[in-house]
């Protein structure tokens, strides 16, 4: 074992880098038991694969193992609700947010419930005039159109007084939700949420889409449905598994599995549509969908109608599809021109500030941002300076905000310290919304900062995870081979991180690009590799002159059909190693 995978260190780029722990004796018996390469067999370790059982499954999702949905907490009650409303003819309102998992949740579940009922109508909120989550307006337009049930997706879990609004007006409320629940529940006929402390439903991760599917599961089987009728469906999961990082395991694996086998094979008008206009080709990955696909469903909500984006998903004529996913183009032409407006200014006003190095969480406010691109400014804010960030606007005479973090800060939980002073909040460990009157602005900022004098420097420092080191000689067409059978890559199976020690320059350094470079590695007898770093252009003089060690993933692209292998440099080290940093079990699920 080298002296790097033996003592952590802090690399020139500010990084510390860290091993995820393995049992060496229980990798060497899976290597013999799977008869697989020493990598490949730390690899599947490290994804909780420990025996061969549980090897094939990992590599051969099955439909069959997905969980009885009646697992989850009041499913048979939403059941027989929507079966009465359905025998009925009672008018049925599908509500969703206006993000990615909104959005695939309605068009999900109304293309599976058109078939049983003709009295069904969604909602997406704007969210300019009436913000996230189920809102009053959005009860008001149900009550408006004779609506007896309410379904809500990807929110609801904390809507307490919409809720009770909703139930004084007549009307039931089913709320299909994944956010983390608050102390007071809402007054439902059912609430299907595994995060529910006494939801016995064995996995808890599930996106907003996926716990909509469950929904359509449970009624398939109501209905007497093969389990496999509903794969067609399975596209809408997929897509939010990537847009709302959801881990890719247990079962998002399955879901996500034969969601993007329906994206590449089976792909459905709108969706088709929508691909034509970006850059991307197929086959198509989690990566993506996230980058190719999300920013479209997500820009109709951000700048205008969210509903433009369901009309795009549930078309079933291409002209039809061709007109939204035009209108979809432009709206995301649009959000990048004011995405990089804001960043600047935010980049611009932080850094106004001479101590801002020094500040553990940024925290800013101007009125006039756009409120529809709080959440991308706030993401890169946080991954530039890796602290958490909470990006401001003002809105209809309120504050309104977007909050995404580091791996190893919940801003969920910095943000609930807080609740007192919020009209509305939620959200998740990494990322949470929410809005308040602006005389709490000064309150909520101080309160920020004191929580953040609990965490830690080693959590505020920026740390890679360390899947395994590799040899450049040993990457080779069967390697690659075996590591494409860890796919679908994404949080919780991330594209391993590799380390390869004494790596030199072969051959010219080229910039490109925002800082970044491309050149060619080697290491002695190996043969040379293309390299990419993003942004590493300020370190040229740590590569050029020795050797180094190489933090990397190996990423594929297709360029004119053919296939190119290039290593992803995502740090270096070089000089002499002098603390050693233990890694912990907490950490590693933080990471994840």
């Amino acid at each position: 074992m080298s002296i790097l995978m033996a003592l952590p260190v802090i690399s020139a780029m500010k990084k510390q880098w860290k091993y995820k722990p393995v049992d060496t004796s229980a990798v060497q018996a899976l290597q013999v038991e799977l008869g697989v390469n020493a990598t490949m067999a730390k690899l599947l370790y490290l994804r909780g694969v420990k025996s061969k059982e549980q090897a094939d499954k990992f590599f051969n999702p099955s439909f069959d193992d997905l969980h009885d949905p009646y697992l989850l907490k009041d499913m048979d009650l939403a059941i027989s609700r929507l079966e009465t409303a359905i025998s009925k003819g009672q008018r049925i309102l599908l509500y969703g947010d206006y993000d990615v998992d909104g959005v695939t949740s309605v068009s999900l579940l109304y293309s599976f419930l058109k078939r049983y009922t003709e009295h069904l109508d969604f909602y997406i909120p704007d969210r300019y005039k009436e913000g996230y989550g189920l809102t009053l307006q959005g009860v008001d337009y149900a009550k408006q159109n004779d609506v007896k049930l309410l379904i809500t997706m990807d929110c609801g879990t904390t809507a307490l007084t919409q809720i009770q609004e909703a139930k004084a007006k007549g009307i039931d409320v089913i709320v299909l939700d994944h956010h983390l629940p608050v102390d007071e529940l809402p007054p439902t006929v059912a609430l299907i949420n595994p995060k529910q402390t006494d939801c016995p439903y064995p996995f808890k991760d599930l996106s907003g889409c996926g716990v909509t599917f469950k929904f359509a599961q449970a009624y398939a089987a109501h209905l007497g449905m093969p389990r496999r009728a509903l794969i067609p469906l399975l596209d809408f999961v997929a897509t939010s598994i990537a847009c709302d990082y959801v881990p890719i395991v247990g079962e998002n694996r399955i879901l996500a599995t034969f969601g993007l086998h329906q994206i590449n094979h089976n792909t459905r008008v709108g969706l088709k549509a929508l691909i034509a206009r970006t850059n991307y080709t197929y086959p198509f990955s989690i990566s993506d969908i996230v980058f190719g696909i999300g920013p479209y469903i997500n820009a109709a909500g951000r700048l205008s109608d969210g509903k433009e984006a369901v009309r795009l998903l549930l078309a079933e004529d291409w002209l039809v599809a061709s007109e939204y996913a035009n209108i979809l183009r432009e709206r995301n032409t649009q959000r990048r021109i004011f995405d990089r407006k804001n960043l600047a200014e935010a980049i611009k006003v932080w850094e106004s500030n001479e101590h801002h190095s020094k500040v553990p969480i940024v925290v800013l406010f101007q009125a006039n941002w756009h409120k529809g691109v709080l959440g991308i400014v706030a993401s890169r804010m946080a991954k530039h300076y890796h602290k958490p960030a909470v990006i401001m606007c003002e809105s209809n005479g309120e504050i309104v905000a977007s909050a995404r973090s580091t791996p190893t800060i919940d801003i969920h939980e910095l943000l609930k310290q807080s609740e007192h002073l919020l009209t509305t909040f939620g959200g998740h460990p990494k990322a949470a919304g929410f809005s308040m009157p602006p005389e709490n602005l000064e309150a909520l900022t101080r309160n920020l900062l004191q929580s953040m004098q609990g965490v830690s420097a080693a959590q505020q420092t920026p740390t890679l995870f360390i899947d395994s080191e590799l040899e450049l000689k040993d990457i080779t067409p069967k390697f690659m081979e075996e590591l494409h059978k860890l796919a679908p890559l994404g949080p919780g199976n991330p594209n391993p991180l590799f380390v390869c020690e004494n790596v030199e320059v072969a051959g010219p350094i080229r910039y490109i690009e925002k800082n970044s470079i491309r050149l060619l590695v080697a290491k002695e007898n190996s043969k040379r590799f293309k390299a990419v770093g993003f942004r590493k252009g300020d370190y040229i003089d740590q590569i050029n002159s020795q050797e180094f060690a190489m933090c990397f993933k190996i990423i594929e692209s297709v360029w004119k059909g053919e296939k190119q292998l290039q290593l992803q440099m995502k740090d270096i080290f070089e000089g002499e190693i002098k603390q050693p940093l233990p890694i912990s079990t907490s950490e590693l699920k933080e990471e994840e």
